[in-house]
C-alpha cells in the first residue's frame, strides 16, 4: 500500500506542477476543471492498472532459484529466534500504529460531513423563502455570508441594493447551473481516506477557485466593475461549511486578474501536457502480475500470491509403457505438497493412489468441482495442440468460493519417453486456455459450491488418447 501511496503522490506532483507552470494562468476554466479532475482520479487509478508493455516476459515460465535447501515445513524442524519475533512485532505496531491514525482521521472526516449535512438540513428548515425574478433564495440571520448548495441559495438577512442581489444571485445560479455542487460533495468524501494528503487538499483548493473562475468569466463585462467591488465588500466574510460555494471564495486577487485577463487562451500548452501524463502513466502504473512460478528455496511466488511447500519422499516404480511394451524402473520424487497460500494453512483437497487417475476426494463437493474442470478441458480439446495426449492441473490452490491462487499444468504425449511434449508448464498456449478455464466459475461450478475449508488443494486430469496412455505403475 506504501508503493501504491507513493505512486500517487509522484502523479499527483508532477501534474499539478505541470498545471501551475502551463495552464493555471490560462482563462479556460472549463477546460482546467477537467484536467484537475482527470489529475486527481489518475493519481487514485493508474497505480493499479496494468501497463502491459512492462512485461516482455512469455505468459508462462518456470524459473527455479535454489536459494536454501527444501526441507520438510513441520512444527518441528520449524525454529523463530527470539529476535525475528521481536522485529516482526514491532514492525506489526509500527504498522498497525499508522493504520490507526488514518482511520481515527478517516472517522473524524466522516463526522465533519455528518454535522455539514445536518447544518445545511436545519438551516433550510429555520431559513425564510424569499422569491426573486433569478432565482428565490432562503434568508436567515444565522448565515454570515452568501453561499449555495445545489439549487438551494441562502443569503444573510442583510437589506441588499438591486444590483448587489441580482449580481449574487446570478453568481450563485451559475453554480448551480455547472453543477459544481456535485465537485464539492465528492471531494468531501474522497477526503475521508485522503485527509492527510496535503496534495489532495492542494487539488480542492485548485478545484473550487476554478469554480469560482468559471463563474466570474460568465457575468457581463458592463457588469464586471460593480461585481469587483461586490466581492471586496463581502470579503472579510466567511462560512466554514466544505460543502457550499460561497460568494466571497478567495483568493480575490487572483479572480479579478482573471476577469480582466483578455489573452487567448493557448491550445499548445494543453498540448504540452500529453506526454507529461503518458509519462506518468508509463513509470507509475502497475506492472502485470507475472505468470512466472518462481522457486525459491521450499516458497514459490506466482502472480503476487507465495505458495509454501512441503517437500516429498522419493518412491521406485516400475512403469510399462502399452504402446511399445518397454519396461522402465526409475525412481519417482513424489511431488511437494503445497502447505501454505499467504501464509494460511491449505487443506488437502485430493489423495492420488500410484494407479495414474485413481483418486480420493476429501468431499463430493471438490470432486464435483474436478469432474466440472475436467469436462470443460474435453469440450476445450480443440484449444490444445494434437499431439498432446493427456493434461494434468497439478497443485490447483483456490480458496472457498473457488478463486485460484495458483496451479501447475503437466502434459505427457503417448510415448512415455517423449520428452518433447511431456513436462510442466512447457507450452504457454495450454497454460493459457486452461487459466480461461479456471477463472470461469459458471462453468467449473454451475452450482455455486461454497466448500467448508478457507483453502484447499485440487488436480484435474484428462487423457485426450485414453487407449493410448493408459500405463501401469506397481512397486518392483
Amino acid at each position: 500500500m506504501l508503493i501504491i501511496l507513493f505512486k500517487t503522490t509522484i502523479i499527483w506532483l508532477i501534474l499539478l506542477l505541470c498545471y501551475f507552470l502551463l495552464l493555471s494562468r490560462e482563462k479556460a476554466a472549463r477546460t482546467n476543471r477537467i484536467f484537475l479532475w482527470l489529475t486527481l482520479i489518475a493519481g487514485i487509478a493508474v497505480p493499479f492498472i496494468e501497463n502491459p508493455f512492462l512485461s516482455v516476459q512469455p505468459v508462462v515460465q518456470t524459473v527455479t532459484q535454489v536459494i536454501t535447501p527444501v526441507n520438510n515445513l513441520t512444527e518441528d524442524t520449524a525454529s523463530t529466534t527470539a529476535s525475528e519475533v521481536a522485529d516482526e512485532t514491532n514492525s506489526w505496531n509500527g504498522t498497525s500504529l499508522v493504520l490507526y491514525l488514518w482511520l481515527a482521521g478517516a472517522i473524524f472526516q466522516i463526522f465533519l460531513l455528518i454535522r455539514n449535512v445536518s447544518q445545511l438540513y436545519f438551516l433550510k428548515k429555520y431559513s425564510s423563502k424569499n422569491q426573486h425574478p433569478i432565482a428565490d433564495f432562503y434568508s436567515n440571520k444565522n448565515t454570515p455570508a452568501a453561499f449555495s448548495f445545489g439549487k438551494l441559495i441562502y443569503l444573510p438577512e442583510t437589506a441588499y441594493n438591486a444590483q448587489d442581489l441580482r449580481l449574487i444571485l446570478q453568481h450563485e445560479q451559475l453554480h448551480a447551473q455547472h453543477k459544481h455542487w456535485i465537485d464539492n460533495t465528492v471531494l468531501e468524501l474522497l477526503q475521508i481516506v485522503f485527509w492527510f494528503h496535503p496534495l489532495f487538499h492542494l487539488f480542492k483548493k485548485q478545484i473550487k477557485l476554478v469554480h469560482e473562475y468559471q463563474v466570474d468569466q460568465e457575468i457581463d463585462v458592463a457588469d464586471q466593475y460593480d461585481y469587483a467591488k461586490l466581492l471586496l465588500a463581502q470579503n472579510n466574510k466567511a462560512y466554514i461549511n466544505k460543502l457550499i460555494h460561497t460568494f466571497n471564495f478567495s483568493p480575490l486577487k487572483n479572480r479579478i486578474a482573471m476577469m480582466t485577463n483578455s489573452k487567448k487562451v493557448s491550445s499548445w500548452k494543453y498540448v504540452l501536457t500529453l506526454p507529461v501524463i503518458a509519462l506518468c502513466f508509463g513509470l507509475m502504473s502497475a506492472s502485470p502480475k507475472s505468470d512466472q512460478r518462481i522457486r525459491n528455496g521450499n516458497t514459490t511466488t506466482f502472480r503476487g500470491n507465495t505458495i509454501v511447500w512441503q517437500a516429498g519422499g522419493v518412491d521406485t516404480l516400475e512403469v510399462t509403457d502399452p504402446a511399445t511394451g518397454e519396461t522402465i524402473i526409475q525412481k519417482i520424487d513424489q511431488n511437494d505438497r503445497v502447505k501454505k497460500v499467504n501464509g494460511h494453512e491449505v487443506a488437502e483437497g485430493i489423495f492420488l493412489s500410484l494407479n495414474m487417475g485413481s483418486a480420493e476426494f476429501a468431499n463430493p463437493e471438490l470432486e464435483a468441482i474436478s469432474k466440472n474442470i475436467q469436462q470443460a478441458l474435453k469440450q476445450n480439446r480443440s484449444k490444445f495442440p494434437e499431439n498432446i495426449a493427456f493434461l494434468q492441473i497439478e497443485n490447483i490452490v483456490l480458496d472457498k468460493n473457488l478463486n485460484v491462487y495458483y496451479y501447475d499444468v503437466r502434459t505427457g504425449g503417448v510415448n512415455m519417453t517423449d520428452t518433447t511434449l511431456a513436462g510442466l508448464n512447457k507450452f504457454p498456449g495450454v497454460n493459457k486456455e486452461v487459466d480461461k478455464i479456471l477463472k470461469n466459475k459458471k462453468q467449473i461450478n454451475p452450482a455455486n459450491i461454497v466448500l467448508n475449508k478457507d483453502y484447499y488443494t485440487l488436480q484435474a486430469w484428462i487423457g485426450f488418447q485414453p487407449d493410448q496412455v493408459q500405463v501401469e505403475l506397481k512397486r518392483p
